[in-house]
């Protein structure tokens, strides 16, 4: 009885620790499909002036209502030049960059369908899809960047919780082929 009462403690630890980090690879795991999907879809949509709309859709039907409530934000970016995405996309306002960062608040509002569209005060007017190139010799590069921050639910860890990121880059597809 005494072993038992000095391991069962150390034990449950472990096992709510590994329950913890299942769940944050879990949810890593579909974050990374979710940018895939939404990449697919994106490229899929070229230069359409509702290609951001469309992308966001297919990621976020990927995310469950609990992982889209732990999103932080999703930067769709120009990746022709670099596969990182620039740091000034990551941040709210990202003037004279060749991307758009949606917060948690603009994927709420994709049902909206007059909030989109490249128009003044849309949604994804900094990077408009419209001036995308599509063409075979030398196309654009969109990546699909996502981060959100999962809290731990047992409190086995210190922190409030685990951030993660993942990002997909895809060619555009042209529309002649």
């Amino acid at each position: 009885m005494v072993e038992l009462a000095l391991i069962l403690p150390v034990l449950s630890l472990i096992c709510l620790g590994l329950v913890e980090l299942g769940l944050a690879w879990q949810d890593s795991i579909t974050a990374e499909q979710a940018t895939r999907i939404g990449a697919r879809a994106g490229v899929s949509l070229t230069s359409d002036e509702r290609a951001d709309r469309q992308t966001l859709l297919s990621l976020v039907s990927v995310l469950e209502p609990d992982e889209l409530a732990h999103v932080e934000y999703v930067v769709l970016f120009d990746a022709t030049a670099s596969s990182e995405v620039p740091d000034g996309c990551k941040i709210a306002s990202n003037t004279g960059l060749r991307c758009n960062r949606y917060s948690q608040a603009q994927l709420g509002r994709l049902a909206i369908d007059g909030e989109w569209g490249c128009g003044a005060g849309s949604h994804d007017s900094a990077w408009c899809p419209t001036d995308r190139d599509s063409v075979l010799v030398d196309p654009t590069y969109l990546g699909v960047h996502i981060r959100s921050h999962r809290p731990w639910m047992t409190g086995v860890f210190p922190t409030d919780g685990i951030d993660f990121e993942a990002t997909t880059i895809m060619s555009l597809i042209p529309l002649d082929y």
